[in-house]
């Protein structure tokens, strides 16, 4: 069980520190496991989702704010999501707490077990 809250941790923890090193430029998976892309670059042949971006056609006002709604979306989900993993981190890390505090009580509890037996 304990080895199990640690690896889920480490995992939470590994995609706080992506997102943040990332500033939301990363590719997060959602509930249904499908990617969202966010393009940088300029790379011609870059395709996310059957969509390509490069220098090949200039996107009209409307298609950029379109893509600039889409983007905005895109990171605030990012933010929501790290809120999340933020919260499961805390939930985590009180849970670990709490057992340390459990086995703390049991071990004084066996001292004191052991003390009275030795007296």
């Amino acid at each position: 069980m304990r080895r199990h809250i640690l690896t889920v941790f480490r995992e939470a923890a590994n995609k706080v520190v992506l997102a943040k090193k990332n500033s939301g430029k990363s590719a997060f998976v959602n509930a249904t496991g499908r990617e969202d892309c966010l393009h940088q670059g300029s790379v011609a042949t870059n395709t996310c989702g059957g969509h390509q971006s490069g220098l090949e056609q200039p996107l009209s006002v409307d298609e950029q704010d379109r893509r600039i709604q889409k983007l905005a979306h895109q990171l605030e989900r990012a933010r929501r999501k790290c809120e999340v993993y933020r919260a499961n981190l805390l939930s985590v890390l009180k849970d670990i707490e709490d057992q340390k505090l459990q086995l703390s009580v049991k071990v004084q509890n066996i001292k004191l077990g052991m003390k009275d037996r030795s007296e």
